[in-house]
C-alpha cells in the first residue's frame, strides 16, 4: 500500500505543485477571463470595443442582488459557525474520522450530500466542515493535509446541479415558464429523480470520495491547518459599557431571542403555506434565526458579525467582474453562437453529449445555470425537437455540464474559500484532478445513457 501511495503521490503531485506555482490568484484570473470575453467578442462575434464596454459596464450591476445574497450567507453561516453550541457540534463531527483516509472522504461525501439537496447548504458545510475536520485532527496528532481537504470539499459540490435545488432542471419544471411553447412542462421526476440521474450522481460522487483519499500526499509534504486561538476568544466587555444603563440590554439573551423567533415565526409560517421549497433568501434567513437564538447577546451577535464581515469582502468585488462578462457573452450573441456551432456538428444520438461539452465551454464564461440554461436551453431545445431527441437527457446535458467545469471555476470556490481561509492555488491542482475523474464517469455514463435511448429513459 505504501508503495502504491507512494506511486499515486508521484503522479499527481507535479500537477498540484504546477497549479501552485502558476495559477492566477482570483482577481487575477477574473481579469484575465474579462480580457478573454472582450477579445473573443470582438474577433468572433464582430462586436464593436464600443458596444463591448457598454454591454460590459452596463451589466456590471445586473447581480448585486446575488452579490448580497451570497455575502450575507458567508457572514451570517461564519457566525453561526462561531456560536458555542455550533462550535461543540462542529467539533464532535471533526473527530469522528480516526484516520486520514476516513478524513478526507468524510467531507466530500458528506458536502456532496447535502449539494444534492441544497446547493447553498453545501457550500458553507464544505468550507466549515473541512476547517473543523482539520482542527480536530491537528488536536489529535493526525497529520491531515489542509488543501486537499478543502478541495475535497469543493469537490463535493460537483453533484448539484443533479439534485433538488438544481436550476435547469427546476427552471422546466414550473409551469408558464418561458420556453413552455418549446418544451412544455418537463416535471424533476422525468429529470432529476430518474433512475440514471439518480445513478450517475451516486457513482460520481462514490467515485471521487474514493479518489480524494488517494490524493493525499506523503506525511512529509502535508501542509496541516494553523490554528490561530484568538479566533474564538470574545471581546471583553470594557470598563466603561458597566456604567451604561443599556449595557444590561445590550448582554441580555432576551433581545436576541425575541427577535430570533419573530424570524423563526415568519419561516414556520412560510413553509406551512408554500412547501419546503429552499432558495438562498430562505437560508439566509434560516441561518440568521438560529444565529440569533444561539448567540449570547446583541453584542455577542455583533461581534461574531463584524468578525465574518472580512470574509465577504472577496465575493462582493468578484460578482460584478462576472455580471460584466454575461453581459458581454449575451449582448455579443457570442453565447448563442457557441451553442449553434455545437448544436450543428450533432446528430440525433450525440446531441445530448456535445450539449453536455458545450455546456462545460460555456459555464467558464457564463457561471450561473439559470443564466446559462436561458442562452443555452433554447437552441439546443429546437435542435432536440428536429430530431426528435428526448428532452429531460438535454436538460440534464446542460445541467452536467455546468456542475462539471464548476471544479476549475473560481467563482463557485470563493464563498467556501473564504469560510476556509485558503487561495485559489492552495486547491485547484487538486480540483481539476477531481474535475478529470469526474469528467470520466459522468461523460461515460452519460453516453451509455445517450446511446440506448429508449422507452426507460425518462
Amino acid at each position: 500500500m505504501a508503495v502504491q501511495r507512494r506511486l499515486i503521490d508521484r503522479l499527481t503531485a507535479p500537477l498540484v505543485h504546477f497549479m501552485e506555482r502558476y495559477y492566477p490568484d482570483l482577481y487575477l484570473f477574473i481579469i484575465l477571463m474579462t480580457l478573454i470575453t472582450f477579445a473573443s467578442a470582438w474577433f468572433f462575434a464582430d462586436y464593436s470595443p464600443q458596444n463591448i464596454l457598454l454591454s460590459w459596464g452596463d451589466s456590471l450591476s445586473d447581480i448585486l442582488a446575488f452579490s448580497m445574497q451570497m455575502a450575507l450567507m458567508v457572514m451570517i453561516s461564519h457566525a453561526l459557525a462561531h456560536t458555542d453550541s455550533v462550535q461543540r457540534i462542529l467539533h464532535r463531527i471533526g473527530s469522528l474520522p480516526q484516520s486520514q483516509w476516513q478524513a478526507y472522504s468524510l467531507v466530500l461525501f458528506s458536502v456532496g450530500v447535502i449539494c444534492f439537496v441544497s446547493w447553498p447548504l453545501g457550500i458553507i458545510a464544505g468550507g466549515l466542515l473541512a476547517k473543523k475536520v482539520a482542527e480536530s485532527a491537528v488536536e489529535r496528532g493526525m497529520k491531515i493535509h489542509y488543501p486537499l481537504l478543502v478541495a475535497g470539499a469543493f469537490g463535493g459540490n460537483v453533484i448539484w446541479h443533479m439534485g433538488y435545488s438544481a436550476s435547469a432542471p427546476l427552471f422546466v419544471a414550473t409551469a408558464n415558464h418561458s420556453m413552455v411553447d418549446q418544451l412544455g412542462v418537463i416535471p424533476i421526476t422525468e429529470t432529476v429523480f430518474t433512475a440514471w440521474n439518480l445513478g450517475l450522481a451516486a457513482a460520481v460522487l462514490l467515485g471521487l470520495t474514493v479518489l480524494v483519499a488517494f490524493l493525499r500526499p506523503v506525511d512529509e509534504d502535508v501542509i496541516e491547518l494553523r490554528i490561530d486561538a484568538s479566533e474564538y476568544k470574545d471581546e471583553p466587555l470594557s470598563l466603561t459599557d458597566t456604567h451604561r444603563p443599556v449595557a444590561r440590554l445590550e448582554n441580555s439573551r432576551l433581545v436576541t431571542v425575541i427577535i430570533g423567533v419573530i424570524f423563526l415565526s415568519y419561516l414556520v409560517v412560510r413553509f406551512s403555506q408554500q412547501g419546503f421549497s429552499l432558495n438562498l433568501n430562505v437560508v439566509n434567513w434560516s441561518f440568521l434565526t438560529l444565529t440569533l437564538l444561539l448567540c449570547r447577546s446583541t453584542r455577542h451577535f455583533m461581534h461574531l458579525v463584524e468578525r465574518s464581515a472580512i470574509a465577504a469582502g472577496p465575493m462582493i468585488i468578484a460578482y460584478p467582474f462576472y455580471a460584466g462578462m454575461i453581459g458581454i457573452m449575451t449582448d455579443s450573441g457570442l453565447a448563442t453562437m457557441m451553442s449553434t456551432w455545437f448544436a450543428e456538428i450533432a446528430t440525433a444520438q450525440t446531441l445530448p453529449l456535445v450539449a453536455f461539452l458545450c455546456a462545460m465551454v460555456i459555464n467558464l464564461f457564463i457561471p450561473s445555470g439559470g443564466a446559462q440554461w436561458m442562452v443555452q436551453g433554447p437552441i439546443f431545445v429546437e435542435a432536440a425537437n428536429s430530431m426528435g431527441v428526448e428532452q429531460p437527457l438535454i436538460v440534464m446535458a446542460v445541467a452536467y455540464g455546468d456542475q462539471l467545469t464548476n471544479l476549475i471555476q473560481p467563482l463557485s470556490a470563493i464563498p467556501l474559500l473564504a469560510l476556509a481561509g485558503l487561495r485559489l492555488k492552495h486547491i485547484m491542482g487538486y480540483a481539476f484532478i477531481l474535475f478529470l475523474a469526474a469528467f470520466v464517469i459522468l461523460g461515460t455514463g452519460f453516453a451509455l445513457v445517450c446511446f440506448s435511448q429508449d422507452g426507460n429513459i425518462a
